[in-house]
């Protein structure tokens, strides 16, 4: 029985790279239409903001730009190592340290979902039809973290 040995490893890392700089600058350019537009819907609605409110706008602002800057971060590294000759191990490490840091950017993306529909069912006095639909769904998880964190802030 003969024994191989490969050399190289077997799994292409430059061309996933690529796809997942590819990947990341897509979800980048959403964190960006998001960082512009939830500011701009809110403001050109016209009324009065409280406090409360003018601060989940805020906490939202913050994390979708730090989600946006992890996301360009992500896939520059990615974009790096797409151009990798070979696929040893130190374009292993670099693609692990890559996945972590677009780990943390969809962790962050997640909450300024969260934050953006506690906006929205403040907005709307608690009556919003995108908080009953996210209740009715497989979203209630999340509606639940949001009416556990709006409950929490009052108490």
């Amino acid at each position: 029985m003969d024994v191989v040995c490969l050399n190289d490893a077997s799994f292409d890392i430059a061309a996933t790279a690529g796809l997942y700089s590819a990947l990341t600058g897509v979800l980048a350019g959403f964190a960006f239409t998001a960082l512009i537009l939830v500011p701009s819907l809110v403001l050109s609605t016209g009324r009065r903001l409280g406090e409360e409110v003018a601060g989940h706008i805020a906490d939202a602002a913050r994390v979708l730009v730090s989600a946006f800057l992890a996301l360009v971060l992500a896939s520059i590294n990615y974009a790096v190592l797409g151009g990798e000759p070979t696929s040893g191990g130190r374009a292993a490490a670099g693609e692990l340290l890559a996945g972590v840091g677009l780990a943390v950017a969809a962790i962050l993306m997640i909450y300024a979902i969260v934050l953006t529909l506690e906006t929205v069912a403040e907005l709307a006095d608690g009556t919003s039809p995108l908080m009953q639909a996210a209740e009715s769904s497989a979203w209630s998880p999340i509606a639940r973290l949001v009416r556990c964190r709006r409950w929490a802030s009052r108490s």
